[in-house]
């Protein structure tokens, strides 16, 4: 896996089709061709999926979604029983969205129409599961720092992204390297490309927060 990641990342510098951190975050903000927010109200089945991962935590824990989108996942979520969501999202047209289709669901989630770079620069909080659906693989390699604000923050970290694909907004990582590397534990893991939405190349991976680094975060955080 390590091999084939680093032969994409000399493929790219042959390549050269990467772009600067800010025209990626400005696509985001506002794409315009087959990433528009209504193209992410269908799906329901990814959003199941990751709800049958998640169905016995406490419904009382408090979630956060980077990159929620329109919010389907956290309607989902929000239908099936847990009460204290909150979601990023760059694009404000999908937050329009959200409130449009999933209004009820809207009104009680906390949402923050911000970069994930600028809400990590912003907010030092608690997170008891902090998930991710297709989005840490468009986070650019100048950003790779909130991964380190990821952990410090979260106590349990789930991921469901394509971790293969290279292009100017597809970035190529293997999470469990990463979030290990930073303390977390990688308790459970599924390739998903068996489940409608999503392809081969999508990895399920759940981390969790050794005791003892929760510890030392919590010491640090009250400082």
């Amino acid at each position: 896996m390590k091999k084939k990641i680093i032969l994409k990342k000399i493929k790219r510098l042959i390549k050269d089709d990467s772009k600067p951190i800010n025209e990626v975050l400005d696509y985001w903000t506002s794409p315009s061709d087959t990433n528009l927010p209504e193209d992410y109200i269908q799906g329901e089945e990814k959003s199941k999926y990751l709800f049958e991962k998640i169905k016995y935590f406490d419904k009382n824990m408090k979630i956060v979604e980077l990159g929620c989108n329109v919010g389907r996942n956290l309607d989902y979520l929000h239908v099936n029983g847990f009460n204290c969501l909150s979601g990023i999202e760059i694009s404000s047209k999908a937050l329009e969205k959200f409130e449009e289709i999933y209004k009820n669901t809207y009104n009680v989630v906390s949402t923050y129409n911000t970069s994930i770079e600028k809400f990590f620069k912003e907010h030092n909080i608690e997170i008891d599961l902090l998930f991710t659906m297709a989005v840490l693989e468009h986070i650019h390699t100048d950003s790779e720092w909130i991964f380190e604000k990821m952990v410090s923050q979260a106590k349990i970290i789930l991921t469901i992204e394509e971790e293969h694909s290279i292009s100017w907004r597809h970035f190529p990582r293997n999470y469990k390297n990463i979030f290990e590397k930073l303390g977390m534990k990688q308790i459970s893991f599924e390739k998903c490309g068996n489940i409608k939405g999503f392809h081969n190349g999508f990895v399920f991976r759940l981390f969790e927060k050794p005791p003892k680094l929760i510890r030392s975060n919590n010491l640090k955080n009250s400082v």
